[in-house]
């Protein structure tokens, strides 16, 4: 049985400190302290489970002092603030902070994250070995250790707890889900109600109806009613995959719905049944489009991104966080994938470097479609050989390289690492194909030449177009 935790709360504010003793002192043992010198004595001289600790005191951001040392101790450390700065956040994390909370927050917020630490205390009575870093779901299933990423979800902890709109963008395939999944587990552990909607499944007239439900008649004066998903995700969440997809109708109706806090169903001005339907929601949406240009050619609302955008989380694709490749295939073949064991094959580090390599246009889902199908045609331990052929020939280009009598030039790596293979090559067939056309003159006769596939050679002057200067 684990006692009540005890908590350090540091706070100057006498009001505010009061506010904070009152929700702590429902779940756990406050000590309250206003300055910088008790704190320090009560950290040097006491056991604490968790400490709450203002940064800024009488005025100085000494609160960072009082984190270091709390983290020295191994303390659970909050960390409060009037401030919802970047700089401010991105050092408290650098410092060791646990989360992060500006002090309007802390109210709503506070008993959540108590009850939370009390969880982990019995957890960790259950398994003693157990570390909070350990428990963390994002560390646990969003597996990166690139800094951007780690940074981003960081601020994102400390943001997210008063249901504050959720904006995720991102490539596809590169873990916008997993990550909605992840933040609502985060914030309603014990709350099934995750609503899916897919824009991109659903044809324009149907996107209305399936989003804000539908009126279909009354029946002895009672309304025959088919709901939204604004409506089945009430005190859950509700994930809206690829919302650049919607038509600029919904688009404006969503941003209404959203502002007002209500909605009215399709159809129910036709059956005179007039009532808005509240919704109360966690909004978590995604895009892999780039949003400001679809703004610029008008064909998303500004007024719809002023309204899911309060928390956006830029997520860079798997070739700009490599280091990240190996790490995945290691967690993949100690999880599984998707819930299939892969354990039937390993790689040897010839598949590895050849994997690390390669620029994954399809980004963490390519990587696991690739793993999952040398597991159902291969068995045992693989090397370079045995992966897929277009991956192959990226890592033969690469291993050419390091030969001294490679004929790439540096210019030419550089350019690859920073467009990839697949651009590179395209931008040397048409340089190519327009230096022989200039050279003789000719289509035909540079044709044969360059000894091409003709519908390859035909489909390149196409691209080409006025710079092929065909005569």
């Amino acid at each position: 049985m684990v006692t009540k935790i005890k908590v350090l709360v540091v706070e100057d504010i006498e009001v505010f400190r009061q506010n904070i003793v009152k929700h702590v002192s429902r779940h756990a043992n406050p000590i309250a302290v206003s300055n910088f010198e008790e704190a320090k004595r009560a950290l040097l001289e006491q056991h604490f489970d968790m400490a709450l600790i203002d940064i800024n005191l009488n005025g100085e951001d000494t609160g960072f002092e009082l984190l270091k040392l709390a983290k020295r101790k191994n303390i659970f450390s909050v960390v409060l603030t009037n401030y919802d700065d970047s700089d401010y956040i991105a050092t408290a994390y650098k410092l060791g902070c646990n989360l992060f909370l500006t002090k309007d927050q802390c109210e709503v917020v506070i008993e959540h994250v108590i009850k939370g630490r009390i969880s982990e205390e019995l957890a960790k009575a259950a398994t003693p070995n157990a570390t909070f870093e350990q428990m963390d779901i994002f560390k646990e299933n969003y597996i990166s250790i690139n800094k951007l990423i780690t940074t981003e979800i960081n601020l994102l902890k400390a943001r997210m707890f008063d249901k504050r709109p959720i904006f995720l963008i991102g490539e596809t395939g590169v873990g916008k889900n997993l990550l909605g999944q992840l933040i609502h587990q985060s914030l309603y552990p014990n709350n099934n109600n995750y609503t899916v909607f897919k824009c991109s499944q659903y044809s324009e007239k149907d996107v209305d109806s399936t989003l804000f439900g539908k009126i279909t008649g009354i029946e002895n004066g009672v309304v025959a009613y088919d709901k939204g998903l604004l409506e089945l995700a009430q005190n859950g969440t509700l994930y809206i995959e690829e919302i650049g997809a919607l038509s600029l109708s919904v688009q404006k109706k969503l941003a209404k719905a959203l502002e007002e806090k209500c909605f009215i169903p399709q159809g129910a001005s036709e059956y005179n049944a007039i009532t808005p339907i509240s919704i109360d929601f966690q909004l978590i949406a995604s895009t892999s489009d780039n949003i400001y240009k679809k703004i610029e050619e008008n064909l998303f609302l500004a007024s719809l991104l002023q309204r899911i955008h309060t928390i956006t989380l830029e997520i860079p694709p798997l070739r700009k966080r490599i280091e990240d490749v190996k790490l995945l295939i290691e967690h993949y073949f100690r999880n599984g994938i998707d819930g299939t064991d892969i354990n039937n094959i390993s790689l040897g580090s010839s598949a590895i470097e050849a994997l690390c390599r390669y620029d994954f246009p399809g980004n963490v889902k390519e990587l696991k479609t690739i793993l999952l199908s040398l597991s159902l045609k291969k068995f045992g331990n693989l090397s370079v050989e045995d992966l897929p052929k277009s991956l192959l020939h990226v890592y033969r280009i690469y291993t050419s390289f390091n030969d001294s009598s490679r004929f790439a030039t540096d210019d030419q790596v550089k350019y690859i690492k920073k467009v990839g293979f697949r651009k590179f090559v395209d931008k040397l067939e048409s340089e190519v194909v327009k230096d022989f056309i200039k050279k003789h003159g000719h289509a035909e006769k540079a044709y044969k030449e360059l000894r091409i596939n003709r519908h390859k050679y035909y489909k390149i002057i196409r691209m080409l177009g006025e710079e092929a200067k065909l005569s």
